[in-house]
């Protein structure tokens, strides 16, 4: 069609919109699936540099996508291939793109969608999913791929599971959403323990960023990044974590940080043992973080776990900084048992040690 011309061309794919295009397409999200499309986000995240240079769950209002369909239309066929973002693309993008933007322009203008987003998946995925069973279907794609990436790398596998319940007691009434973030980040809680540690808070944070993760907005991603920067220790502040953290509202901001410190208290706490692990909790009051320690547990206490608790401190302060002054209570000079040190509260409940939540199968 292009070849007889783009007024032609965009005349005969909007008799075709109109005259087939099922009305229950409708909605205020389309999503746009297929190579072409995908370089079509690839080019716009380049153009527009955006700060996560992902291509599945990338979003665009359809002002601007529209725009920029408008835009690839005008560029000539021979400079489409060297687009930033385009270099070593599948395909032809120089022969496929124009048509690609055309189309995408006409179909925004006649469904009317509020926003665009494009996804890594196509036919074949689908086809796949189709073919699982219903429980696999249920499972969470990001739960699933967190485990799958994180736990066969990590020194203790079954620690991730501890950490479940132990970080929820630092969230109560998060709603289900935070809570499969929280998941997934327990799963890939170390997964940088073979990397030099001065590097494992960057590295583990620009690994994340790109992980082939499903199932997960950009937002998201970046909270599952920055909460494990926290874990390992990162500034808050490091110059690395902008602009892709701008992405997230400060309350999640503060949330992953404090996520994050809490699990890298866990480490140091227990050295990665469930059942060390299950004798200590943490406990917020108005103006301290509590370590609650069971009567037969011992506490490490030295600068090392010292400085994990004024970290997770930090992250507590900011969070809360309108509200309540936090600090934590530690004195590393005293005896390392509950008995012995009044800083650390006894507790006769036991912090449940359970695996990450599963479906049984039917």
């Amino acid at each position: 069609m292009l070849a007889l011309g783009r007024s032609h061309a965009r005349k005969r794919i909007d008799t075709l919109l109109r005259d087939t295009l099922p009305a229950v397409l409708n909605k205020p999200v389309f999503y746009a699936i297929g190579g072409s499309w995908r370089n079509f986000a690839r080019a716009h995240i380049a153009a527009s540099q955006a700060p996560v240079g992902v291509v599945h769950n990338y979003a665009l209002d359809t002002q601007s996508a529209r725009g920029f369909a408008k835009y690839l239309q005008r560029v000539p066929a021979a400079k489409l291939k060297s687009l930033p973002g385009l270099a070593g693309a599948p395909g032809n993008p120089g022969h496929t793109l124009p048509a690609a933007a055309l189309v995408l322009d006409c179909v925004l203008k006649r469904l009317k969608p509020e926003r665009v987003v494009f996804s890594a998946a196509g036919l074949r995925e689908g086809w796949i999913y189709a073919q699982l069973s219903n429980h696999e279907r249920y499972l969470d794609p990001l739960v699933e791929g967190a485990q799958l990436i994180g736990m066969p790398v990590a020194r203790v596998p079954g620690f991730a599971r501890a950490l479940v319940p132990w970080t929820a007691q630092l969230f109560p009434g998060e709603t289900p959403a935070d809570t499969r973030l929280r998941v997934a980040v327990c799963a890939l809680s170390d997964m940088a323990w073979r990397d030099q540690p001065d590097l494992r808070a960057k590295q583990s944070y620009r690994r994340l960023l790109k992980f082939p993760f499903f199932g997960v907005d950009h937002a998201e991603r970046v909270f599952v990044a920055s909460a494990i920067h926290a874990r390992y220790m990162g500034r808050p502040d490091a110059p690395w974590l902008s602009p892709a953290l701008n992405l997230l509202m400060p309350d999640a901001q503060r949330r992953a940080q404090i996520l994050g410190s809490a699990i890298g208290v866990a480490y140091r706490l227990s050295g990665g043992v469930p059942d060390v692990l299950a004798s200590f909790r943490l406990r917020l009051e108005a103006d301290c973080i509590f370590l609650e320690v069971g009567e037969d547990a011992r506490v490490p206490i030295g600068e090392a776990v010292g400085e994990r608790l004024q970290h997770l401190a930090a992250a507590m302060r900011a969070l809360l900084s309108q509200r309540v002054g936090l600090h934590a209570e530690f004195d590393a000079g005293r005896a390392g048992s509950a008995a012995s040190n009044p800083h650390l509260r006894q507790s006769a409940e036991a912090i449940e040690t359970a695996l990450l939540e599963r479906p049984a199968k039917a």
